[in-house]
């Protein structure tokens, strides 16, 4: 349960609640935390009605919110004194609030910790209609808070570990950089759902941008903790599961990569029926990885070969293409962050990955560069 707010959440709680204000015309703009029997006051914009300030706490069972929270629901009231059931509740009767709408503010898990709401002392009309930017508004909040959990997760790992000043430079370079991007998105597409709102046809569209940028941070996120895990010497977890078609499976994975590399991959799988006892969705990270890497950095327009082969105990996957990787580069191939000042996508982490899942199944991952050519070995144990 968080007792507070992000610190480096609060600038955009700020913005949240001032714009969800302006749009909907409420004077008093509140982030709720709901612990058991009592209702704090998290954040808020409020032009002195009512006198909740921040940490201001009383009884769930005298707000709306406590009904937001025990339905799961949001609620929108015009005005209480019509409604036969809100009338005589303690919200209205002892606090004076007359016009209500309220959404759940759930973590990322699906916890309700509490409600952005807003409420006045005068009837309104039409707050029904607002309730999707509350929604849209408490998703953003959520994310931006377990993205602060998740980097301040990251940072202490990253401080216990016994690494180079100069590659935690580089790691928070390099998240910044790659958490920028989506992050504006967000930022922008939010704005354009506000602005816009009285057009429905293009809700779905920013929605599904917002919805890609997070699906997009989140990724980002499952990689730096991969890396964390690695780095502070728990390893990679993994769920073994029976893959009673080894040969569909790799050309299925080497498919798709060929499919998002212009069809650059060229698959030559001679592998008899065999069973393999793999985590399937992270080996086929690692190939995945491995193509896409060789697609990269190989020459361009050069096709990538993808040759795999099996004996009774292992299957050898083995990934070349045109060009050579700079000698000095080798020794520190498979380190996080690698490469971190080249063109590239994602923070560096593919290889370093990729390598670490290979471990957890008791293989391994070996590299040939010379003669202008370069193969990836990837030796998986079948069992």
């Amino acid at each position: 349960m968080l007792n507070e707010i992000p610190p480096e959440a609060a600038t955009e709680v700020e913005e949240v609640l001032h714009t969800l204000g302006q749009e909907s015309g409420m004077p008093t703009i509140l982030l709720t935390r709901m612990d058991g029997a009592s209702w704090s006051v998290w954040a808020t914009r409020d032009d002195g009605q009512f006198g909740f300030s921040v940490g201001k706490r009383i009884e769930a069972t005298r707000t709306l919110c406590d009904l937001v929270r025990r339905g799961g629901a949001a609620l929108a009231v015009d005005d209480t004194r019509s409604d036969a059931r809100l009338r005589d509740h303690p919200a209205h009767r002892e606090l004076g609030i007359t016009a209500y709408i309220g959404v759940p503010f759930r973590l990322p898990d699906g916890a309700i910790v509490g409600t952005l709401c807003a409420v006045d002392r005068s009837p309104h009309v039409g707050l029904e209609a607002a309730l999707h930017l509350y929604r849209l508004f408490a998703r953003l909040l959520a994310h931006e808070f377990e993205l602060a959990d998740t980097a301040r997760a990251s940072l202490a790992a990253l401080n216990s570990a016994t690494e180079s000043g100069n590659s935690r430079e580089r790691f928070l370079a390099a998240v910044a950089h790659d958490l920028r991007t989506p992050l504006a998105a967000i930022e922008a597409s939010a704005q354009l759902v506000v602005r816009r709102s009285h057009r429905l046809d293009t809700d779905a569209m920013w929605a599904e941008r917002i919805i890609e940028s997070a699906q997009r941070m989140g990724r980002l996120i499952d990689d730096l903790l991969d890396v964390a895990r690695g780095r502070l010497g728990s390893g990679i977890p993994i769920r073994r599961g029976p893959i009673d078609d080894v040969k569909g499976f790799l050309a299925s994975v080497a498919s798709e990569v060929a499919a998002a590399n212009g069809d650059r991959v060229r698959t030559d799988i001679r592998v008899d029926a065999l069973t393999a006892w793999w985590d399937r969705d992270r080996v086929a990270q690692c190939l995945d990885n491995i193509i896409t890497n060789a697609c990269i950095h190989g020459t361009l327009r050069s096709p990538v070969t993808v040759v795999a082969r099996a004996s009774s105990s292992h299957v050898v996957v083995e990934v070349s293409n045109a060009g050579e990787i700079p000698a000095n580069d080798r020794p520190t191939l498979f380190d996080p962050f690698h490469g971190a000042e080249t063109v590239r996508r994602g923070l560096g982490l593919g290889l370093f990955i990729a390598d670490q899942i290979a471990r957890a199944h008791g293989g391994a991952i070996e590299v040939d560069s010379a003669n202008g050519r370069t193969s990836t070995r990837i030796c998986l144990p079948l069992a």
